[in-house]
């Protein structure tokens, strides 16, 4: 069988607490059932058998065919606490996981089962996350049992989430799937149950994840409540001080990002306001209109939904905490939170990047003399123009290189008679740079590989320039360089304004752009009001 096992916190002492007061009274409740004979584990047992409801789809081919019996759907739903040493488990089948009260579970606990048990060559499959002011997820499954670096996983800019693979010790499970439950494949009797959560839990207190995985210990997540409670304090006086800085939006889970046309805003008490983009402004402008100046607001209770041009739902409706990406500092700790959970980041792991961001290139920008500054109302393709024109630089903006079919790859926005190919990014605390490193980092690959891309760039680059610097059969690298030019507003180094996860996706293109033999540089671009 195919078992999901839950462990909740050290805080869950009782069975009752375990699950949620609202499932087990109303209508349709999660009912106590007792065994029929004494079973050798501690245990508190409830079912739940759903009224028969037509499916949905029922309604739209009822009046075009005719059916000679009822069409219903009836699920029927167990979940099984187990107490064993002093700590709780829940067993769920069909839908009693409903009935936990997540807010109690133990965070990661089926990753960290899996990553101490799992064989490091026998990995099935695994989702990821990259962190930044856009989250980035993937799903990526083999056609046999590999290893980590089979998968394309970044161990410095990806954030592991789901692993699937083959324990070492085939008598724990055929197969394991661990995120904050752990899913189980084993043959088990049910009198063995208790047994198998006391396997588990030895298994959660392992450390062995620390050979192959201990680059999971880069993000910790936080589970003393009484630190997340602090780190949530600096989140909620950021938001009461309008912060525009490292307090970002970051989009969970939205599979039709481009349908969106609208997103709604809206509380518990149905008051709601529309945003053609969600972004820290758009959050603060509902705040404004609907809570008083001195009105904490509980972020639990505000929710946002995408919709398309015509009014249809395109995306699920999250909390507002879902969205929220924020850095902050506690007693000389970092700590991030995103996907409504806290992390602290690792200080070797911070100080790594720091050290690796203290050698990067920076490019002397005072008083604009390489780029000047722009204006903050200006948009970028007006701001590259009138750079073009005012000191001689080509403009390649929304000049695109025909990769194929539909695809399009940017060379850069710029491009200076010194062979500095210029990316620019307006930044202003909640819009996304990744796209920046990524056109740097593809327009490097593309440089370096392709002969036809670089006579594509011979073509735009004048007749009086040096068009040797992009040569198609012998092309130097070390002839051209790579800038990520970021026009910020906050005072002080670009570096001191970039998010951790800004730095760290980077740092990943910065690495793999010199790999290449492409030199890179940052340039910090003044904002300066209309």
């Amino acid at each position: 069988m195919k078992f999901t096992f839950y462990l909740f916190n050290e805080s869950v002492t009782e069975f009752d607490k375990a699950i949620r007061t609202g499932k087990i009274e109303g209508t349709e409740p999660f009912l106590l059932v007792v065994p029929n004979h004494e079973l050798p584990f501690d245990c508190q047992a409830y079912f739940q058998q759903n009224k028969a409801t037509p499916p949905r789809w029922y309604g739209y081919i009822s009046g075009a065919f005719k059916f000679d019996q009822a069409v219903m759907n009836q699920a029927n739903s167990f979940l099984l606490l187990i107490r064993v040493k002093s700590r709780i488990f829940a067993i769920t089948m069909g839908y009693g996981f409903a009935a936990i009260d997540r807010d109690f579970l133990e965070r990661g606990f089926g990753l960290k089962v899996v990553l101490n048990e799992i064989d490091p060559s026998r990995i099935k499959s695994i989702d990821t996350r990259v962190i930044d002011t856009t989250t980035k997820q993937k799903r990526v499954l083999l056609n046999k049992d590999s290893e980590l670096y089979d998968f394309d996983f970044d161990m410095e800019e990806e954030l592991l989430s789901v692993i699937s693979g083959v324990p070492s010790n085939i008598d724990l499970a055929n197969k394991l799937t661990g995120a904050d439950s752990l899913s189980v494949t084993c043959d088990v009797p049910l009198e063995d149950l208790g047994k198998k959560c006391e396997q588990l839990l030895t298994s959660f207190y392992k450390e062995n994840y620390k050979e192959s995985f201990g680059f999971i210990d880069n993000l910790r997540v936080i589970k003393v409540p009484s630190l997340c409670e602090q780190l949530d304090k600096l989140l909620l006086q950021a938001i009461e001080n309008r912060i525009e800085t490292k307090l970002m939006v970051a989009y969970p889970e939205i599979d039709t990002p481009s349908r969106v046309d609208e997103y709604r805003i809206s509380t518990t008490s149905r008051r709601t306001r529309s945003a053609d983009e969600l972004d820290v402004k758009a959050i603060y402008s509902f705040l404004d209109e609907f809570y008083s100046e001195r009105q904490i607001p509980d972020l639990q209770k505000i929710t946002v939904q995408g919709f398309d041009s015509e009014g249809n739902v395109v995306t699920g409706k999250y909390k507002l905490r879902d969205y929220l990406t924020f850095e902050t500092e506690l007693d000389e700790g970092r700590y991030v939170f995103t996907l409504n959970r806290w992390f602290q980041i690792d200080s070797n792991y911070n100080d790594e990047v720091s050290r690796y961001m203290s050698n990067i290139g920076i490019i002397p920008n005072l008083d604009g003399i390489y780029l000047p500054p722009i204006v903050s109302g200006d948009p970028e393709g007006d701001y590259n123009e009138k750079v073009s024109n005012d000191l001689g630089y080509l403009l390649l903006d929304k000049k695109n290189y025909p990769a194929g079919g539909r695809s399009k790859i940017e060379i850069c926005d710029l491009y200076t008679p010194e062979g500095d190919l210029i990316c620019v990014k307006k930044y202003n605390g909640s819009s996304t740079l990744s796209h920046l490193f990524s056109q740097g980092l593809v327009s490097a690959r593309c440089l370096v590989d392709l002969e036809r891309y670089r006579q594509f760039f011979r073509t735009k680059i004048p007749e009086n320039w040096d068009s040797t610097r992009i040569s198609e059969t012998d092309f130097d690298p070390k002839k051209v360089r790579i800038v990520f030019a970021v026009a910020c507003a906050k005072k002080g180094s670009i570096i001191d304004s970039l998010p951790f996860f800004s730095k760290v996706n980077l740092l990943h293109a910065l690495r793999e752009i010199e790999r290449l033999g492409i030199a890179v540089c940052l340039c910090k671009i003044e904002f300066i009001d209309s």
